[in-house]
This record gives structure tokens, C-alpha cells and sequence, in this order.
């Protein structure tokens, strides 16, 4: 007996198993991957045409990694950097067309999230995302319909990378990406519950000299449109996944996301997210909204009513065949016998490998329902602290301008000098780091490490850090007592780090 099923009972993870593999249209899951491995391959050619892969990794210095991950590091030259982007870009490609999809889809996580690992100053939420996104598409089969591999495995039965075609698909892959986006949007709007969001900053600062964005260019200068935008985003992001899910208010939901992420992608430069939640957002649709679609834009009068009749009966034709095809369970005159043979014979109902699979993914949505609320256990504001801050959807909440002078002391000689950041940072990675205490810190012990190298057996290391968070008076960010190079990371609340106390004038 599993750990999951002691946990809610025998009868309920059956059950539980049940809804997991439920046979749904493949349409809609197919369509999804097709605009997940297009969004990437898109995001490939941007990197390209912007020089990005040179300008972030490579010639540098210095990287700021994430905690556990400095063993991460760029491929040794230009060359085989951009050989590794142009890899993404073929396994983008490969699971749009869901072509050898299980490979793919699973190199296509790796190669993305190493380099995601590989600067910590390019965290983006949407990376985050995007990995999450990842990691749960190696697990969904999108591949059986409407793909390469179906194609093949048609034509040629021993094409090992799909087992069988059919229309169908899972039902927990489907929902598994509803709830990835429906987390994405609802957990958006749980971080706008923070007192400076509520006062409309710093959105009113953004969009201040913002007059030439559509529909609301002309009233960006007044305060009324800032709290308006403030609470707009606010009020949708909450509602989105409920106006999604009931079947009524759906079309409105639709029509609301889609004029949210519009603006959003006037407004500010987010690359790929918007149109990611666009796509995904459909998801919320029946599952074979995209036959339907076709239907009726290829089918004349009411006949298309007709075919989503049809193929509601194979569904149900396919759901019975599913259901014949396990073990029956014995009865007794009084109902179930609740014995070992019978608790042995549903163990065996459902195949090891789907019980570690819905296993898997209860954990991986766990995880990301309690994760996002970690920084309730830092005491301070999360936007200044940066503790807890990322993987919890906190996006566009902040706006933060700092300044850092580093000095280095040298006790054995009492020689103390200033270095210069620009000296070794390119202008993101500086700009970033004068507001991120842990990236400060990080820094510092590069800078020690160095030092010591050099024959400095006894370095120190002071900094002076100032810093303004949503338009509030400069104030100190570290305290400059504090020796960072004996100062080690840590999951604790960082003493080190100076409270805010300031207030907006």
C-alpha cells in the first residue's frame, strides 16, 4: 500500500486513480503542445537575434548561481554556447511536431533549466514557469494524436517512442496544466495583497511616461488610472481560474485573459509570457474544443452538433473499455469484503507505473501550492528582504534602485581599499546585484575567494548598501558592521540584512 493511499484511504485513491486515467479528447492537448514547442523555438530565434547568448554568457567574470547549483557553469566557448541553444531549438521542434516526443520533451527541460541555472541575475518568474511547464510535458502523453509519432507508429508498428495511437489522452495531463496556469494567475493575485500594490505603486510609477500604450495612453499621468490598473489586475488575477472553470462565465474568463496579457505585453517587456498564458488558458476549454472548432468552421448547418455527438460516443464507448478491462472486485451479500486477498487484488488494478505517476504529480502540485507562501516565515517585507521572494509568483510588484561600494580589508597588513563592481559585473548583473542582499553577499565571497588566491589569507569584507524600494527614501540595505566573508548562506532569516523602515513621501 502506497503512502498516498494510507494517507486518504483505500477507497478514495481508487477513485483518485480513476479520474487520473480517465480517457479525454487528445485534441486540446495536442494543440497545447504544438504552441509550448512553438513558444520555445520562438524564444530560440530571440536569443539569437538580440546577440543575447553572447552578452549573457559569455566573456564574464563572474556568474551568480542559485544555492546548490555553482557546479553549473557555461560551455567553455561561444561557440558551443549557441551549439546548445540551437539543441533547444531542435527539441523545440521536435515536440511541436511530436516527434520522438518523450526524448525530446525531456531534453528540452534539461537543456532549458541549465540555462536558467546558469545566471542567477536573469531569474525571470516566466523561467520558472516555463520549467514547471517542462518537467510536467515529459510526463503527459500530448504525443498520441496529431503528431509524428502517431503518424509513424501507424505506418510502422515498432516505432518505439509511442505505445499506441489513439484519440485519446489522460485526464490528469490536461488538468495538470490547467492547474500550472490556474496557480500561475491565482497565486499572482495572492501577491498583489501587499500593502504598496494597494496604494497603486509601483504601477503608477511605470506607467507615468507610458502615452503611447493603447486604449489608456492619454490617462497614464493620473492617479486614478495607476489604482485603477492596481486593483484591475488585482480583482482578474483572483478571478480568472474560477471564471475559467465554471462553464457559464468560461467565454467571459477567455475574453478577459486575452485583453490582460494583451496589455500586459504592451505595458512591459516580459518576451514570451503573455502569449505562453494565452495558449495555456485554452486548456480550460472542453477537452476537444479544437474538433469542435473545426467542425464548425467545415461542416455545414447543424451537422457539426451531429459530429460532437459521435464523438461523445466513442468517449463513452472508450471509458467503458477501460473499465471492463479491471480486475472485478469481489461482493459479498452485504457489499465489499474489505479483506488482504481484497485490498491485494486492488493493488493490482492499476499498473505500478501509474500509481508512482499520480504519486508524482500530487507532490509536485503540493509543493507548489505551500512553496509560494515561504516567505511568510522571513519576518520584514519580502520585496526588500528578497527572502522567499522567488518561485512565488510575486511578479511586478517591485520596483528597487540601490547603489553598493565594497571594501576590502586586509587585518595582517591593515591595508583596506574599494573595489569597483563594474570592474568584474556586466550592467545587469550589477544592477540587479545592488538590491539583492544575497547576491551581495554571493559576490563578497567571490571577491574573498579571490583575495585569498592572492595570498590574502585573512580577508574581510565590508559593504555600504543603500536602497529604495516603490519610491520610498534611500535607506540602508546591509549592515556595514557585518564581515560577509565569514557570513555563510543560509534558508535562516539573515540578521545582516538592515529592516525597512522607510516610508513613501
Amino acid at each position: 500500500m502506497s503512502v498516498l493511499e494510507r494517507l486518504i484511504g483505500s477507497s478514495r485513491y481508487q477513485q483518485l486513480l480513476a479520474w487520473f486515467f480517465r480517457p479525454i479528447d487528445g485534441s486540446s492537448m495536442a494543440l497545447f503542445r504544438m504552441g509550448y514547442g512553438g513558444i520555445m523555438l520562438w524564444e530560440v530565434t530571440r536569443y539569437f537575434d538580440h546577440n543575447w547568448i553572447k552578452s549573457y554568457y559569455s566573456g564574464k567574470e563572474f556568474y551568480f548561481t542559485y544555492p546548490g547549483f555553482s557546479w553549473v557553469v557555461p560551455w567553455p566557448s561561444l561557440e558551443l554556447m549557441e551549439a546548445h541553444f540551437i539543441l533547444i531549438g531542435v527539441l523545440s521542434t521536435m515536440v511541436f511536431l511530436g516527434l520522438c516526443y518523450r526524448v525530446a520533451a525531456a531534453g528540452l527541460a534539461v537543456t532549458f533549466s541549465y540555462v536558467y541555472l546558469l545566471e542567477q541575475a536573469r531569474y525571470l518568474n516566466h523561467f520558472y514557469f516555463v520549467i514547471l511547464v517542462a518537467v510536467a510535458m515529459i510526463f503527459i502523453p500530448a504525443n498520441r494524436s496529431w503528431s509524428a509519432d502517431s503518424w509513424l507508429k501507424k505506418r510502422v508498428s515498432w516505432w518505439p517512442f509511442l505505445k499506441n495511437c489513439s484519440p485519446y489522452t489522460d485526464n490528469w495531463g490536461l488538468w495538470a496544466i490547467r492547474a500550472q496556469f490556474g496557480i500561475t494567475y491565482f497565486y499572482g493575485g495572492l501577491a498583489k495583497l501587499n500593502e504598496d500594490w494597494l496604494r497603486g505603486y509601483p504601477l503608477s510609477d511605470w506607467i507615468a511616461d507610458e502615452t503611447d500604450v493603447i486604449f489608456i495612453g492619454q490617462w497614464v499621468a493620473e492617479r486614478w488610472m495607476g489604482l485603477f490598473l492596481s486593483y484591475a489586475g488585482l480583482i482578474l488575477d483572483l478571478l480568472f481560474v474560477p471564471l475559467l472553470l465554471y462553464k457559464p462565465t468560461r467565454w467571459l474568463g477567455f475574453v478577459l485573459a486575452l485583453a490582460f496579457n494583451f496589455m500586459n505585453d504592451q505595458m512591459f517587456s516580459i518576451g514570451i509570457f503573455p502569449l505562453f498564458m494565452v495558449i495555456g488558458t485554452f486548456t480550460f476549454f472542453e477537452a476537444d474544443w479544437p474538433k469542435r472548432f473545426w467542425d464548425f468552421c467545415t461542416i455545414e448547418g447543424g451537422k457539426h452538433v451531429e459530429a460532437c455527438g459521435k464523438r461523445a460516443s466513442l468517449l463513452a464507448s472508450e471509458k467503458a473499455k477501460l473499465l471492463l478491462a479491471r480486475p472485478k472486485l469481489p461482493r459479498s451479500e452485504g457489499g465489499f469484503k474489505f479483506t488482504t486477498s481484497l485490498r491485494s487484488s486492488r493493488a493490482t488494478d492499476w499498473q505500478a507505473g501509474q500509481r508512482l505517476l499520480a504519486g508524482f504529480m500530487v507532490v509536485f502540485f503540493a509543493y507548489q501550492f505551500l512553496f509560494p507562501f515561504r516567505h511568510f516565515l522571513y519576518p520584514g517585507s519580502v520585496h526588500w528582504t528578497e527572502e522567499g521572494h522567488m518561485y512565488a509568483w510575486h511578479m511586478k510588484l517591485r520596483s528597487k534602485r540601490g547603489r553598493t561600494e565594497f571594501t576590502i580589508k586586509d587585518p595582517d597588513s591593515g591595508r583596506a581599499f574599494k573595489i569597483d563592481p563594474d570592474d568584474y559585473l556586466n550592467n545587469r548583473q550589477e544592477r540587479k546585484m545592488r538590491t539583492r542582499p544575497m547576491m551581495i553577499l554571493q559576490f563578497s565571497h567571490w571577491l574573498r575567494d579571490n583575495y585569498r588566491e592572492q595570498g590574502m589569507k585573512n580577508v574581510e569584507i565590508y559593504v555600504d548598501s543603500f536602497a529604495s524600494l516603490n519610491g520610498r527614501e534611500e535607506q540602508r540595505l546591509v549592515d556595514p558592521s557585518y564581515d560577509l566573508a565569514q557570513i555563510e548562506w543560509s534558508v535562516w532569516p539573515a540578521e545582516w540584512i538592515v529592516p525597512l523602515h522607510t516610508e513613501r513621501k
